[in-house]
């Protein structure tokens, strides 16, 4: 069975090391071998929902095979703004690398895509960030980083905007009936986030990306009775 995935670097399992962002031998690629799944992980880092789309439809045109199962996991990259400009102009308006409207479209143009091609699809939510980390992480360079606060108004507002685009994959998913994973529950029962996000606030470490990997290796296991642990 093949199992193809289009993300970002989450199920790239990239994770913040050593000062340096490097992608271990992820645990996807375990599974694979494990159990005897053929999977095509085909994320990249720093990929957007408006990426994917173009991605997919030339991997389909070179006539790339999406598997039974296709997963899509998009939206923090998405989310996310260009923050030199905002904090070079903290008094203008900045819009996200790809608006709610757009980034909805573009869920449902993925998920069409794949079921017109004979694959069922698979979307995830995200994991949520810690906003002080974030938040420091985004302005380690800058000569300060009260601009970037000035213009956002408060550290948590950089939480909620990446819960409002998880909300919005969510939603698309029920919208259109796709099976959904929801890789966020995991991050949220815990009572710090400390232990499952990597220095930079937004990445999981090798301990998050093990709890990702539990949500879709118990979904594989509901769907095709493939038995597996993290």
């Amino acid at each position: 069975m093949l199992i193809s995935i289009y993300g970002d670097s989450i199920l790239k399992s990239v994770v913040y090391e050593n000062g340096a962002y490097h992608a271990p031998r992820d645990l996807i690629a375990r599974f694979s071998r494990q159990y005897g799944v053929q999977v095509e992980n085909r994320s990249y880092f720093g990929s957007t929902s408006s990426k994917a789309l173009q991605r997919l439809r030339r991997d389909l045109e070179a006539k790339k095979p999406l598997g039974k199962y296709c997963v899509i996991e998009f939206g923090g990259n998405d989310c996310a703004y260009d923050w030199e400009a905002v904090s070079a102009a903290p008094e203008e308006e900045h819009l996200p690398v790809t608006g709610p409207e757009a980034f909805r479209e573009n869920l449902r143009s993925l998920l069409e895509l794949v079921r017109a091609h004979f694959a069922l699809p698979v979307l995830t939510n995200l994991p949520p960030i810690d906003a002080k980390k974030y938040y420091a992480w985004i302005t380690r360079r800058m000569p300060s980083p009260e601009p970037v606060l000035r213009w956002i108004g408060r550290v948590e507002r950089f939480y909620q905007q990446n819960e409002f685009y998880s909300l919005l994959c969510a939603q698309v998913a029920s919208e259109l009936g796709a099976v959904f994973a929801d890789i966020r529950s995991p991050f949220l029962r815990e009572n710090d986030l400390d232990g499952l996000l990597c220095e930079d606030g937004m990445h999981p470490n090798r301990e998050g990306h093990r709890r990702i990997f539990e949500v879709l290796c118990k979904l594989f296991e509901e769907k095709e009775g493939i038995r597996c642990e993290a």
